[in-house]
């Protein structure tokens, strides 16, 4: 029988046309479909991994070094064949970075020791924002990395340089344990918090301010970016903390 709607004949024979050319248009097609190019990730080269630590935080310090010596894609529109190093098109810098199509998570770190701190990059964005206390979750560094033809070993040593040694580790773990200390020096970039959801940058000026009056002086004294100047009245991170403007 024909397979042609509009063929109302049954028998070959009785054809006034024929199907030669839509067999071969089949069998051209069946080709062509098992040679098409498959568009997965995993054709593609995207891979991912994840960075766990729940050892040491990172020392904060350190850490914004490495991110600023990241190369930053200066297209705006994503090119997969960008996604490499030396892609980003920074004249003389290589990095395995440039590989990474994204990275999210969330970070410890040493000038946020009860606060969870979201990481999150993705193409030319990067940023890391307080996400609240760890509450009953035990503070740890887990960061997913996902991108193409990723260098695991060189991502994974760039970010382990940015741990705290040991010296540092028992100074960290001295400071939570007896709650003292002050954690920012005179000069620090901090910001203060001076209502719900409003936390605004400045400078610590002083330490150990007090007034006419008061029974023991505050940690710290802060000038706030408009010249103001305030107290914070205890070292706690949902008071003052370090800025995370990077």
């Amino acid at each position: 029988c024909c397979s042609n709607p509009e063929c109302g004949s049954k028998s070959e024979a009785a054809h006034d046309h024929s199907h030669d050319s839509e067999i071969f248009d089949d069998a051209v097609d069946a080709a062509t479909a098992s040679k098409k190019p498959k568009l997965g990730l995993d054709a593609l080269g995207v891979g991912s991994f994840v960075y766990r630590n729940d050892r040491r935080p990172f020392n904060y310090e350190r850490l914004l070094a490495t991110i600023y010596k990241w190369p930053i894609p200066q297209k705006s529109v994503l090119d997969l064949r960008d996604i490499r190093p030396g892609g980003a098109g920074v004249p003389g810098v290589t990095s395995p970075w440039e590989s990474v199509l994204r990275s999210k998570g969330q970070a410890w770190l040493t000038t946020h020791p009860r606060r969870m701190i979201e990481w999150a990059f993705a193409g030319r964005n990067f940023n890391l924002d307080d996400a609240g206390p760890w509450a009953e979750i035990e503070p740890a560094t887990e960061i997913v990395i996902i991108g193409l033809q990723l260098d695991e070993a060189a991502l994974r040593a760039d970010l382990d340089a940015c741990l705290v040694d040991d010296a540092e580790l028992k100074a960290f773990k001295e400071l939570v344990e007896s709650g003292g200390g002050l954690r920012f020096d005179i000069g620090s970039k901090v910001e203060c918090n001076l209502g719900p959801e409003q936390w605004i940058e400045g400078t610590v000026v002083a330490h150990d301010y007090i007034e006419d009056g008061w029974d023991k002086p505050a940690p710290y004294q802060v000038q706030l970016k408009d010249g103001t100047l305030i107290f914070a009245p205890i070292d706690e991170d949902w008071v003052i903390r370090a800025s995370l403007k990077v």
